[in-house]
């Protein structure tokens, strides 16, 4: 054991021939598994994964460095237990606690190569086995957090997924499915306040031009994408941009609707998107009283002339045949648009009262408004946004210990 240090690659290079003056020393022969740092135990050829923990420890790049900084003196000690492995100047030994170098460097390079192979094989068109591929996936789960994916890879991955699950025939819980639905709601949710906010970027987000944010056609299309999700599902037939036509000398012959839906209980339903940035009321001097601007007016009128005309419409008569009675929504305005910010000043001062209570007024004058339609509904945008968020926060499943209920 008397040799001196020596360093040298091997043949393929993978490994280093490391001779230590005192060779090495075991506290407990039975928790030391040898294999994890000598290949040859005689010739003291260290494993890579050892020699890599050296460099580390010397905090050196190269075997050349290492020789630097390692004389004729070092001992190797292996002790069993937990620990970093450290090098004691005092006593020149580099000692290595045998638990963490398997759990920390051993366990998960086996299992790199390991993953390594499967790809291999997989790339080659061969079969893994089911313990092989759901080693794979568990491997890709754990390193997701660390992987920035572009919006390609994203979209990818969520197609891929639900085929895995659906192709596999892979049940997952009613948790994890509620769970993933919430966060794609969610999703639905941020994009809609974007859209109020009129946040760039969020026209990528809903495929348009950035000049149609702000615009009805923007909601068109939003509602289009969304819109089962914003009525709650239960919207059994969607036809958007529908066109009336009747034949009328008292009418418009002609209309285009934003939607024409009809509801899994057989209602017919008119959804008019107006802007969300549309002043719904105003001050009437004359009565001292808040009415509707001429904007909310006219949709409200546009909204019921459809109703009207509805019933006449040959070319959607397979839809309206059998079906209920029609009812209209009209999604217009935003909290922060039901009247001016002057108005409001104007109205607090005249009449001495406070700001909040003066948006409380306005709010019951929606109401109200509401009321006094039968079968016309005046919704915000952001009353949708609210409710759809709040049934999010509302979904829960219990979770009970039955394969049955998964």
């Amino acid at each position: 054991m008397g040799k001196s240090v020596k360093y040298e690659y091997d043949a393929n290079k993978k490994q280093i021939v490391v001779l230590f003056k005192n060779g090495f020393r075991v506290e407990d022969e039975s928790s030391f598994c040898r294999t994890h740092y000598f290949a040859d135990t005689d010739n003291r050829i260290i494993t890579t994964m050892f020699k890599d923990q050296l460099l580390k420890l010397f905090n050196v790049d190269s075997v050349k460095e290492l020789k630097e900084k390692i004389d004729n003196n070092i001992k190797l000690l292996f002790k069993p237990g937990e620990g970093e492995i450290e090098f004691d100047d005092n006593t020149k030994t580099v000692i290595v606690y045998t638990t963490t170098f398997k759990e920390e460097v051993v366990k998960p390079a086996e299992k790199t190569k390991k993953l390594k192979k499967n790809i291999e094989k997989l790339s080659n068109n061969e079969k893994i086995s089911s313990y092989e591929y759901t080693n794979l996936i568990t491997a890709i789960a754990e390193g997701i957090d660390s992987v920035e994916l572009n919006e390609k890879d994203r979209n990818t991955i969520a197609k891929i997924i639900p085929k895995l699950i659906k192709d596999g025939n892979v049940k997952i819980s009613l948790k994890d499915v509620t769970d993933i639905n919430k966060d794609r709601l969610r999703d639905i949710v941020t994009i809609g306040r974007d859209l109020l906010a009129k946040k760039i970027g969020v026209e990528k987000k809903i495929g348009l031009e950035r000049k149609y944010i702000g615009k009805e056609y923007a909601w068109q299309r939003y509602f289009d994408l969304y819109g089962s999700y914003l009525l709650f599902g239960s919207i059994e037939q969607k036809k958007p941009e529908e066109w009336i036509k009747i034949e009328s000398e008292l009418r418009n012959t002609e209309s285009r609707l934003d939607f024409l839906t009809m509801n899994r209980y057989g209602f017919l339903d008119i959804v008019e998107l107006k802007k969300s940035d549309e002043y719904l009321f105003k001050l009437d001097d004359s009565h001292d009283n808040i009415v509707p601007t001429a904007k909310l007016s006219t949709a409200i009128s546009q909204v019921n002339n459809y109703l009207m005309m509805l019933p006449y419409d040959k070319e959607n008569g397979a839809l309206i045949k059998g079906s209920e009675s029609a009812t209209g929504m009209l999604v217009i305005g935003c909290d922060n648009y039901l009247m001016s910010k002057q108005n409001i000043e104007n109205y607090a001062n005249k009449n001495n009262i406070s700001i909040d209570l003066v948006k409380k007024k306005i709010r019951k004058a929606l109401r109200d408004l509401n009321y006094s339609y039968a079968h016309i509904q005046i919704v915000l945008y952001d009353e949708i946004l609210d409710n759809l968020e709040n049934f999010i926060n509302q979904m829960e499943i219990e979770v009970v210990n039955n394969t049955k209920n998964e």
